[in-house]
């Protein structure tokens, strides 16, 4: 198959590293800049003016950088949710590198509500939008939904700049963090020094 989706309860896989070995080199991010559909902050915000979030309440920059509550299923500070606690579809989008990569395997921390993911959409680097998966989300909660795509396996191949999430949930979904790998430029290790006579 093309692309392989699965999940996983608790904190995940470790970040795949750089294996040197010029076959199989791949790099790990979280995600470094977000933008939102929605979320609950900014809608309480809206609703009484005198409302002063805390960085660890429900806004989109809680989707940045590493899980912060991954064990914990349940409406908790520290990850994103929507304005609503509705089916209403919504969105994250998440950028992860500072130039557009060859993607290799989004993993995405859902924390309440789950399973709720139900479309991913590669943003490719000249703009057009290739999908990743759709379907039915499996994922326990909490758990790590994980969408295994070689984008440069795809006919044609291309770059991510920033990938989709597109979410509903009869609930607060809740996003703690999203970490993409993509491949990596394998620099061979340098030689060891010469041992000493």
């Amino acid at each position: 198959d093309r692309c392989a989706v699965r999940s996983m309860s608790g904190s995940g896989e470790a970040a795949s590293g750089d294996s040197g070995t010029g076959e199989s080199c791949f790099r790990s991010s979280y995600a470094v800049r977000s933008t939102c559909s929605s979320s609950w902050t900014d809608a309480a915000h809206a609703y009484h003016n005198s409302y002063a979030p805390s960085s660890s309440s429900w806004t989109c920059d809680s989707l940045l950088g590493a899980p912060s509550r991954a064990d914990v299923c349940g409406d908790e500070p520290g990850a994103w949710a929507p304005a609503l606690n509705g089916t209403l579809a919504e969105w994250v989008r998440l950028e992860f590198f500072d130039a557009p990569v060859y993607a290799q395997k989004l993993e995405v921390w859902e924390v309440n509500a789950a399973p709720f993911i139900t479309r991913v959409v590669w943003e490719a680097e000249d703009g057009a939008m290739r999908l990743g998966w759709e379907g039915d989300d499996a994922t326990a909660c909490p758990g790590v939904f994980v969408l295994d795509d070689d984008t440069r396996a795809r006919s044609p191949p291309f770059r991510v700049a920033a990938v989709w999430v597109h979410t509903s949930a009869p609930g607060w979904e809740e996003i703690d963090a999203a970490r993409l790998t993509a491949e990596a430029s394998c620099v061979p290790s340098p030689p060891a020094p010469p041992t000493s006579p």
